[in-house]
């Protein structure tokens, strides 16, 4: 068994929803610009959903702001054959698209919906938001985190839990066995459209369902895995002997 580790220092996302003004500046910053897609998609890695309720014979907007939950054991990276998901020590869960082989096990196997398929090309990958893993990893932080003029709070996920714990409002953080993602709400969350999840670790059950699966998949995906790393190799070499040949040609000519 993997030893268990300490999330508490994992750079962790915490959304006030109560402070939200669905401005949607996180989704312009992420590339999805202001118009609000109606869905997750390959072109969407975060939107905002909203709902119009009455409170007090008044009608008021509560928003939400969905995208990857970057689980601290993510499903997506314990179903994939060939390790193209993983959770990166600063937080992040990371997609690894030369790693790919096109499965799909991860759309399957995560809770919230958000790995999705590039259907629209013909050699498609999977997309997700990285949680902008190349500024965090600089220390900086993600774009959407950077743009929210109210909501978002970014940090080591123990300082969130502790911020969120200080403020009045419901507070979701044990899904799927524990997020790099925390809401806080005023309204009930599956009001607000909330995916019902369990609070246990998720690869707890991906892993007896994998056990299930017939000896001749695993045995197709290890050599889908050895194909792809094998035409990577090539790649590389080619690239590495062109390199060679342009600086051998260069000296020639000094």
């Amino acid at each position: 068994m993997r030893p268990p580790r300490d999330f508490f220092r994992d750079a962790t996302f915490l959304i006030d929803l109560t402070k939200c003004t669905g401005c949607r500046s996180c989704q312009f910053f992420s590339g999805e610009g202001y118009q609000n897609p109606p869905a997750m998609s390959e072109y969407t890695f975060t939107r905002i959903k909203f709902l119009d309720y009455s409170k007090n014979g008044q009608n008021e907007f509560a928003f939400y702001k969905e995208m990857c939950m970057h689980c601290n054991d993510p499903a997506c990276a314990s179903v994939c054959p060939v390790g193209a998901f993983r959770k990166t020590a600063e937080g992040p869960v990371i997609y690894q698209q030369d790693l790919c082989i096109g499965c799909r096990f991860c759309m399957i196997a995560c809770p919230f919906g958000i790995p999705k398929y590039e259907w629209s090309k013909a050699l498609p990958l999977v997309r997700k938001c990285t949680g902008c893993y190349s500024r965090v990893r600089e220390g900086l932080a993600p774009a959407c985190a950077t743009a929210c003029p109210t909501a978002i709070t970014y940090g080591p996920r123990d300082e969130m839990l502790k911020e969120a714990e200080q403020r009045l409002a419901r507070f979701r953080k044990d899904e799927a066995g524990g997020t790099s993602v925390l809401y806080l709400s005023r309204l009930p969350f599956d009001e607000l459209g909330f995916k019902q999840v369990t609070q246990r670790p998720l690869p707890e059950y991906t892993w007896q369902a994998l056990r299930l699966v017939p000896g001749i998949f695993v045995t197709v995906g290890s050599g889908l895995a050895a194909i792809s790393w094998i035409n990577h190799r090539k790649d590389r070499l080619r690239k590495e002997q062109e390199e060679q040949a342009a600086q051998t040609d260069k000296l020639k000519e000094d």
